[in-house]
């Protein structure tokens, strides 16, 4: 027993004089950086692999149009004189080309552009069939202008529910083009046919009368009408070239209004038409002409109604 207390006594006294923690020998907590101890907690360590960045987002593709969207071409101020086409699928496929048209029919365009005398025509051909025909306002003022008021909207609405063939709008007389927003609906979300549809009504043509016109001398003449359901009024020119230089309509309630669409020059085989608003009762058709021409016959031109029968 004095054995052992003294060697106990031995070894407290060389830890004490060689300054010796308890951690040279084993006996306290785990250190990182050091060896593994029994019977003490691992320390925490770091994750075994730094963080990586995460990759790039990849762009969204563009939207594709729903079941009724508006898809927009834009044509910079194009400036179209004269006769002059769009061909709405050619620029849908060049500035959409994700476009899937087979997919798609047209209901309706709306025409941003001006004309710059105000008389400009708009008419929009699906399979080469007249759809809806306007006239693009504009004025000789604003026609070089950039501004965005100085543009008239023209809606143009597609009646045809297949809409095959090509699609294109027919523009005639000076007019500047900004853009054409496309009306688009999915085939498949037609809405169903009621059992039995009522047929669009039937325009019949009837020509009032005509006039040979005196050369540079301003020639008027008034043509008895009393047509009721009248749709629109069309001059229509027959012998050489016509200035029209005023029309006018007289209404069966006596108003008076001037058919702006109407005047301008017609040629032989070329038509105006004014269409109106609703069907009206047309009392009669006032028009002031003359023939530009120094050389042949006189200019000659005829008024027809389409009335709804």
């Amino acid at each position: 027993m004095k054995k052992v207390f003294a060697g106990l006594l031995s070894l407290m006294s060389f830890v004490v004089i060689t300054g010796a923690s308890a951690d040279q020998f084993g006996i306290g907590p785990n250190v990182p950086g050091q060896p593994l101890r029994p019977g003490h907690p691992v320390p925490p360590i770091g994750p075994l692999y730094p963080e990586r960045p995460l990759p790039p987002e990849r762009p969204l593709p563009p939207e594709r149009p729903g079941w009724g969207e508006s898809v927009e071409l834009q044509f910079g101020d194009r400036h179209f004189s004269g006769s002059g086409t769009i061909f709405l699928r050619r620029e849908l496929n060049a500035q959409h080309p994700y476009l899937r048209l087979e997919e798609f029919k047209l209901d309706s365009v709306r025409l941003i552009a001006k004309s710059k005398m105000g008389r400009g025509q708009a008419e929009l051909t699906v399979d080469n069939r007249t759809q809806d025909r306007r006239t693009v306002g504009g004025d000789p003022r604003d026609f070089f202008s950039p501004l965005p008021y100085t543009f008239d909207n023209v809606e143009l609405t597609n009646f045809d529910w297949m809409s095959e063939g090509p699609w294109q709008i027919h523009l005639n007389g000076e007019i500047k083009v900004r853009s054409v927003i496309v009306q688009l609906s999915r085939r498949e979300m037609r809405p169903p046919l009621p059992p039995n549809p009522p047929l669009p009504p039937r325009l019949t043509l009837i020509e009032i009368g005509s006039d040979k016109v005196e050369k540079f001398i301003q020639d008027s003449e008034t043509f008895a009408a009393r047509q009721p359901a009248v749709a629109e009024i069309i001059i229509e020119g027959r012998d050489e070239k016509v200035d029209i230089l005023e029309a006018v309509v007289v209404f069966g309630n006596g108003e008076h209004r001037r058919l702006w669409e109407l005047e301008g020059t017609v040629r032989q085989g070329e038509s105006r038409r004014a269409r109106l608003e609703t069907l009206r009762n047309v009392d009669r058709v006032m028009i002031t002409a003359t023939s530009p021409q120094a050389f042949g016959s006189r200019g000659r031109y005829a008024v027809l109604l389409g009335v709804v029968r």
